[in-house]
């Protein structure tokens, strides 16, 4: 389902977004820190739908996590349907070649987590088609980082199951440019105002979820903070993040292998 550039206006709407202040922004990640290492001893309230995320025992202690964010590819070779992935790799992506439990082909990958997937148990969630994608980008994530994604990932999960959430396909039809997006109160911004609305783009949910997870004096937070969740398109998501992701190859994460593209 792609959503309708004319149906823009009639997006779910909560006036008085807040705003997150360095004050807060800490607050949030003392507290989502906290509670990752609770995770999987919180019981799912919804019976039979299963939103946690992987927290094994090697994983907390090494805490090598990886943002990727999959791009898949439209009739026209445009970068469409983003999906968000927390992975957890044996080793730095920097150490591959030099750790004596890697190989030359790359590290295995272990998904720990991916928003909006199939666990959410509703006809609409996010898929990885392995013969649509475009390109996948990797981010290196610090400890709180990965703390705070796989916490909200879980709670954003949970959410989409709870509310029976429409999660639509964001087209590149542009709405706005992206130097005027920040000025227009359309639909969520924010994980906050998601439980109050009945749907959600793919791109929406991708950005909300960066924008309130990666560090604020990062680059890449102060390019994806400039655009609009509601109204940024694929094309600018990618825009913004490629120059600080490095892109991985294709056929090996297929096979489950994260190597660097050399393209």
């Amino acid at each position: 389902m792609v959503d309708d550039a004319r149906n823009s206006m009639k997006a779910d709407f909560k006036p008085g977004f807040r705003v997150l202040t360095g004050t807060n922004v800490m607050s949030i990640m003392k507290r989502d820190a906290s509670a990752f290492h609770m995770l999987n001893a919180t019981q799912n309230f919804m019976d039979g739908i299963n939103t946690s995320c992987s927290n094994e025992d090697d994983s907390v202690r090494n805490l090598n996590y990886q943002l990727l964010l999959i791009f898949h590819t439209d009739s026209e070779r445009r970068p469409c349907r983003p999906v968000v992935q927390i992975i957890s790799l044996p080793t730095a992506p920097n150490m591959i070649l030099n750790s004596s439990t890697s190989t030359p082909e790359g590290n295995e990958i272990k998904v720990s987590c991916q928003l909006g997937d199939s666990s959410i148990n509703t006809a609409h969630h996010l898929d990885i088609d392995s013969d649509k994608i475009l390109c996948v980008y990797m981010l290196s994530l610090t400890d709180t980082e990965a703390s705070s994604m796989i916490t909200k990932i879980s709670k954003l999960n949970s959410l989409f199951a709870q509310n029976n959430m429409v999660l639509t396909e964001r087209s590149n039809i542009v709405l706005f440019p992206v130097a005027f997006q920040k000025i227009f109160p359309i639909g969520a911004r924010q994980i906050a105002d998601l439980w109050n609305a009945s749907s959600a783009t793919d791109v929406q949910v991708s950005i909300i979820m960066m924008m309130e997870t990666i560090e604020k004096s990062r680059s890449i937070a102060v390019r994806i903070a400039r655009l609009h969740p509601y109204l940024a398109t694929p094309e600018n998501l990618l825009e913004a993040v490629s120059l600080f992701m490095r892109k991985i190859d294709i056929s090996k994460f297929n096979d489950g292998i994260m190597k660097f593209s050399k393209i």
